[in-house]
């Protein structure tokens, strides 16, 4: 299962386009200061950090422990396969260039 279909199938709605902000934020952030996130071998496991940063809160994954650790504890004992995702994310509905209004604007609440 790629990071992107557990996210999609695990977080209501407002969550999971909160998470694609967070990617969306984070990769433009990278880009724009130069980091080192902002390389082509850091692309896959920023987007498993973003979009899964709260999978944690879920049902599904909510534990004894802080949902931050819970979600953690996820990520870490599962191996993801980050292609399908990031093959998601060029897809026209998750276009990263010019179309953020649906996952920042009022429909994305």
């Amino acid at each position: 299962m790629s990071s992107f279909h557990l996210a999609q199938s695990e977080l209501p709605p407002a969550i999971l386009n909160h998470s694609i902000r967070v990617f969306l934020y984070a990769n433009f952030l990278a880009s724009h200061e130069g980091s080192v996130w902002a390389a082509d071998d850091k692309f896959d496991l920023l987007f498993v950090a973003c979009i899964l940063h709260d999978i944690g809160a879920t049902d599904r994954f909510n534990g004894h422990e802080r949902f931050e650790v819970e979600g953690a504890d996820v990520v870490s004992t599962r191996r993801f396969r980050s292609y399908p995702a990031v093959a998601d994310y060029q897809t026209p509905q998750f276009n990263t260039e010019g179309d953020l209004e649906a996952h920042t604007g009022k429909h994305a609440y």
